[in-house]
């Protein structure tokens, strides 16, 4: 009982409310339904709480006729709760911060930055950019003599664009090495999640011919041009039969073509021809090429103008080697739902997309709505650890569904705290109801054929010869947990004497 309880606290607080009602409930008349104390039920309020508890989308008006005395009980449980200072109680206060901590920045995150985050990807997928930069490489642990120097070069280096040095002397000049290769250049046409996020923002940010100032990333500093920015180019879905570059590649790769030619299908071909195994198995596929950073530009260059409308191409050569390609689709960009989904995959796989309460914090920040609350509470938006501290009454103010979600759980908790000490806790009960429990049906606790080996794991006396208060020690668990039916039922009676529930199911039509 006690874990079924838990378990519907926690329903309660992630169940979808259902906006489907049955036709024979009449919300708009909202009678009052029940009365506990001196508060009175109202119809749509049991409703609303039973579509918590009971997402599904078809119920009749005895359903929540049947319902009405649990929810009367549920509602006792929490004025006398109330009444017995639990809510005050500090492992209770603790138990309620825990789950503000949890569940404030995981709303956040899933209703507010993970939304922005994809409405900010499909836009950018629409885009694509063709870029040069200067890197100044710096690792994580890097002196801010080393930070500060970093972001010096790459102001010189901006004011020499200026003025009109190139990006490629100034990435021969400026940038760190590796293996004496600049790490900065000249980047092909790349579109959304191609980069990492900083260095996307900020190309995003920039116009055709702009340069950026000194932008971190992971890898150091960089300064970005942009030269050029286009409307996204669509890719083709690909297989090829691939030929490596020996003496006798020429001649298996004339064999290959003249056997399609011939009406040979195009995956036995591939079978028979390809060096590239690992594809040849599934037909020559190496899915999507396109505007993408996965191959060089001059091989993206070499398949996106391939023919569509041809069966195969000619063969061609590439810096891998020789190709037959053979286009199989081409890449959908308008943004159906097919599109949307499959963009909202590439998103999830990005590290932008493992977001934590800091990046909820930086939100709060930068939210327009915070600043009302900021003018009221200053205090609270002064330092991070303090936002982080309020950031339960933070939500819950700015977002009425969460602050919903708080209450059903603080509810909950409260009621499953109550239950816990007049019913599911042993070290509560009276331990003399117990034993009057078991001298009543003490021989339901006795195991037949009784011998003097015990089993210390049975939940039954096995050794006759124990006394009577030995034998109740040995299964006392076992009689409380069969009590558990008469406890509940004592305690709802004591709750429905104590507030005086009054019920009117009648009134529910």
């Amino acid at each position: 009982m006690k874990r079924l309880f838990l378990s519907i606290i926690v329903f309660l607080v992630t169940a979808q409310f259902s906006n489907t009602f049955s036709q024979s409930l009449i919300r708009s008349k909202n009678p009052i339904v029940a009365k506990v104390g001196k508060e009175s039920i109202r119809l749509n309020e049991v409703i609303h709480f039973y579509e918590r508890n009971n997402p599904q989308s078809d119920y009749q008006s005895d359903d929540i006729r049947d319902f009405l005395e649990a929810y009367s009980l549920y509602k006792a449980k929490i004025l006398e709760a109330y009444a017995s200072g639990l809510h005050n109680e500090e492992t209770f206060i603790q138990e309620i911060n825990d789950f503000d901590q949890k569940a404030a920045p995981a709303y956040w995150i899933e209703k507010s930055l993970k939304e922005q985050l994809l409405s900010e990807f499909l836009e950018r997928s629409k885009t694509e950019y063709l870029v040069s930069h200067v890197l100044v490489r710096l690792d994580n642990n890097a002196t801010p003599s080393d930070t500060l120097q970093a972001y010096q070069t790459l102001l010189k280096a901006r004011e020499e664009f200026l003025s009109g040095s190139s990006m490629d002397s100034l990435n021969i000049k400026y940038s760190s090495r590796i293996r004496n290769n600049p790490m900065g250049g000249r980047i092909p046409w790349f579109s959304v999640g191609a980069t990492v996020y900083e260095f996307e923002n900020a190309v995003y940010s920039l116009q055709p011919g702009e340069i950026s100032g000194p932008i971190k990333s992971q890898f150091g500093y960089h300064l970005i041009h942009v030269e050029d920015q286009k409307p996204r180019t669509a890719g083709f879905y690909v297989s090829h039969i691939y030929f490596r570059n020996d003496s006798v590649s020429q001649l298996r790769v004339d064999s290959a073509f003249n056997e399609l030619i011939s009406g040979t299908e195009w995956s036995d071909v591939v079978y028979k021809y390809s060096d590239d195994r690992q594809s040849a198995i599934n037909g020559g596929s190496i899915g999507l090429v396109g505007n993408n950073l996965r191959y060089p530009l001059e091989f993206s260059d070499s398949v996106l103008g391939l023919d569509t409308a041809a069966h195969w191409s000619e063969p061609i050569k590439t810096q891998y080697g020789s190709h037959i390609f053979r286009v199989d689709s081409v890449e959908q960009l308008e943004l159906t739902s097919e599109r949307i989904s499959l963009l909202e995959q590439q998103l999830r796989q990005l590290p932008r997309y493992n977001l934590d309460i800091d990046d909820v914090v930086d939100r709060i920040r930068k939210s327009e709505v915070v600043y009302e609350l900021m003018k009221n509470d200053p205090i609270v938006f002064s330092s991070d650890s303090l936002i982080k501290e309020s950031l339960g009454s933070i939500t819950a103010t700015l977002f009425p569904e969460y602050a919903e979600t708080q209450s059903q759980f603080f509810n909950g908790l409260l009621v499953f705290k109550l239950n816990e000490m007049n019913i599911w806790d042993p070290a509560s009960v009276d331990t003399m109801r117990v034993r009057e429990y078991f001298d009543i049906n003490r021989d339901q606790y006795i195991a037949p054929n009784s011998s003097s080996t015990a089993d210390p794991s049975s939940d039954v006396a096995q050794d006759s010869t124990l006394s009577d208060d030995q034998l109740f020690d040995q299964v006392f668990f076992r009689v409380f947990s069969d009590m558990q039916s008469i406890l509940e039922d004592e305690f709802h009676n004591t709750m429905k004497d104590k507030f005086k529930i009054r019920l009117y199911p009648n009134r529910i039509r």
